[in-house]
């Protein structure tokens, strides 16, 4: 009875092993080569690039604009990657997310705001370009392109290394999305509203006003 209990767990160990090693070679492929993808020609998203790498995928795509997921100020891969910008005549902007947490509405709408004005093509990362930069693409094919959720949501996939089970805190982004998309419906609808009835008084005493967006150039 051990015996065979054993070779049942043994056997279990080994499927285990058979799905875990391609999945693990994947995500370390993306890694090694920067997690770089075309959404559409408007929009790029990746991992943090070597200066390199950004270089290159810059003069290659005509990158206009890159936004920054990350938090990171005074670090070296940061001053790198705005000298590369700087040198190329790229904006930068800085939206610092958590890849664990769900933003804020007005942290998600200002993101939403960002892409739909600043020049085009977009270069959105974060450190690995499978979850905040699978939310900005998401949002992006969203309000940007007009795509329905599920479409838009598919930004947010194992293809881009984007790992939501097994417990995982990174599951946040998905959750962000849908409650963005929620928030941006109602957000959309009233527009509509006032733009037919511009006299009609709110039915809420808290106004529902557009962020401020600061770009910042380089």
């Amino acid at each position: 009875m051990l015996r065979w209990i054993g070779r049942l767990t043994v056997g279990f160990w080994i499927g285990v092993a058979a799905i875990a090693a391609p999945v693990i070679g994947y995500a370390a492929y993306l890694q090694a080569t920067g997690n770089i993808h075309e959404v559409s020609p408007d929009l790029y998203r990746s991992g943090t690039l070597s200066p390199k790498k950004l270089r290159a995928l810059i003069e290659e795509t005509g990158i206009k604009t890159v936004i920054n997921l990350r938090s990171g100020e005074g670090s070296e891969w940061l001053s790198a990657e705005r000298g590369v910008l700087q040198d190329l005549h790229v904006d930068f902007i800085g939206l610092p997310l958590s890849a664990t947490q769900i933003p804020s509405e007005e942290e998600l709408r200002s993101l939403a705001y960002v892409m739909m004005e600043a020049p085009r093509p977009i270069l959105v990362h974060c450190k690995a370009g499978a979850d905040r930069s699978g939310l900005a693409s998401a949002i992006y094919r969203y309000v940007v392109e007009g795509l329905d959720r599920d479409e838009a949501e598919a930004q947010l996939s194992f293809r881009y290394g984007h790992f939501p089970w097994l417990g995982s805190e990174t599951r946040a982004m998905g959750l962000a999305f849908e409650r963005f998309a929620d928030d941006w419906q109602r957000h959309t609808e009233r527009r509509r509203r006032e733009e037919t009835h511009p006299f009609e008084q709110p039915t809420s005493p808290h106004e529902d006003h557009d962020p401020a967006i600061v770009l910042a150039s380089q």
